[in-house]
């Protein structure tokens, strides 16, 4: 069956109606900070002490006469309840919006996931952990539905910031040169591609150039959209910075763009693999600098700033 998006379009737009929009939130406790401090530096595995961003943020579209039609839920946690199950699944985001729209006939049901680069579901690995985590996100959205919303009336304004970021120093080509003989795939792979791109001594990557957006909606919710998957951590820093006007803030990630893990700058510091190992899966040619932190959080604060 073939979909044709202007079909789609004018079918949108023959079922046209005003609406209302409102705001609110809850929490749900299942994501667990992954980075876990060992004697061989930090490794992937659950650090129940570790960041986490447990806010549900939902934003619910309703009827005139008081009918859900839509909302939009969102989370900070990778999707990866199945663990190594091999099934094309909507995993535990799938489970909820299931669940949502099983609960509100008529409903359309959509997750936006939030900065999730460091945070795995707990439990996982099965298809039951994926069911019930989904559950619980199902159950919070309806906590949320529950509470009374923040309305917020008929403006948008948005803004896109690209905002440049420096990679850390390529390794010397005599390193690169030993890895490209490496017996593990993806270290041969990367240091083949750099030695490709950038042959001379002294050559250098040109900056990432990454997507910062930001969406506010009824002069009271600002929604921060980027790229790649960024640490939990951004969106607490965020949230806390930007709320002290009343504003209400949602951070989401893997917007615009999915390229690789945006690391903050204690990430970075610190190693492991969101800031430095899994350069070699994303095509990076090297761990980012720590200056991006504060050209990320720098970009969202001037467009916030703009917007008003």
């Amino acid at each position: 069956m073939l979909f044709r998006s202007d079909s789609a379009i004018g079918e949108s737009l023959s079922k046209t109606q005003a609406v209302t929009i409102g705001y609110s939130h809850a929490r749900c406790g299942f994501a667990m900070n992954r980075r876990l401090k060992t004697p061989d530096g930090f490794r992937l595995g659950p650090n129940p002490d570790g960041v986490v961003d447990h806010d549900v943020p939902v934003l619910r579209i309703e009827a005139q006469d008081g009918k859900l039609l839509g909302v939009v839920f969102g989370y900070a946690c990778h999707n990866t309840a199945l663990g190594p199950v091999p099934q094309l699944h909507g995993d535990y985001s799938g489970f909820a919006q299931k669940k949502l729209e099983q609960d509100h006939p008529e409903t359309v049901a959509l997750f936006l996931a939030g900065c999730g680069g460091d945070q795995d579901p707990s439990p996982r690995r099965h298809l039951d952990d994926a069911q019930q985590n989904g559950l619980a996100l199902a159950s919070a959205v309806e906590g949320a539905l529950a509470a009374a919303p923040v309305r917020l009336d008929a403006t948008l304004s948005t803004t896109l910031e690209t905002v440049p970021l420096a990679f850390a120093a390529l390794p010397p080509r005599e390193e690169l040169e030993a890895r490209a003989k490496s017996g593990n795939g993806f270290v041969a792979r990367h240091a083949q591609m750099i030695l490709q791109n950038w042959p001379n001594p002294g050559d250098a990557p040109p900056d990432y150039l990454y997507p910062v957006q930001v969406a506010t909606l009824g002069k009271t919710l600002a929604l921060v959209a980027w790229g790649g998957e960024p640490m939990a951590e951004y969106a607490v820093r965020l949230k806390s910075e930007l709320a002290k006007d009343g504003r209400r803030v949602w951070v989401a990630g893997y917007s615009n763009l999915v390229n690789a893990y945006i690391p903050n700058r204690r990430v970075l510091t610190e190693g492991g693999y969101e800031g430095t190992e899994a350069i070699i899966y994303q095509s990076l040619p090297a761990p980012f600098r720590p200056e991006l932190e504060d050209r990320i959080i720098e970009s969202v604060h001037r467009q916030v700033q703009n917007a008003r």
